[in-house]
């Protein structure tokens, strides 16, 4: 193989990666358009509700404590929400209501 046709493959080479980058790129760019074109349409239908009726806990008594808690759904790369960082002390009450729970 002489010198010029060596000069063409890397040539042909050369243009061959550029444009496999550059679809590469546009993938990328496209699926970046579709995850946040889905976040927007995510739609938050649970509302949480915080309720303090009066109750008997002496004044000072650490009722909840939350440190750095996260969320992630499993195999998620991302957290959801967090981190919280939330203490509840007496006399006050915390209820949390979901669309099939109580607590």
């Amino acid at each position: 193989m002489g010198k010029i046709e060596r000069k063409a493959k890397i040539g042909k080479s050369e243009s061959t990666q550029k444009k496999l980058s550059e679809a590469i790129e546009r993938q990328l760019q496209e699926a970046e358009e579709k995850k946040r074109i889905a976040r927007e349409m995510v739609v938050d239908k649970n509302q949480i509700r915080f309720d303090f009726p009066d109750n008997v806990i002496p004044a000072g008594k650490m009722v909840i404590k939350l440190d750095e808690v996260r969320f992630r759904h499993e195999g998620a790369h991302e957290d959801l929400f967090g981190p919280i960082n939330f203490i509840l002390t007496g006399p006050r009450a915390l209820g949390i209501e979901g669309q099939e729970w109580v607590w």
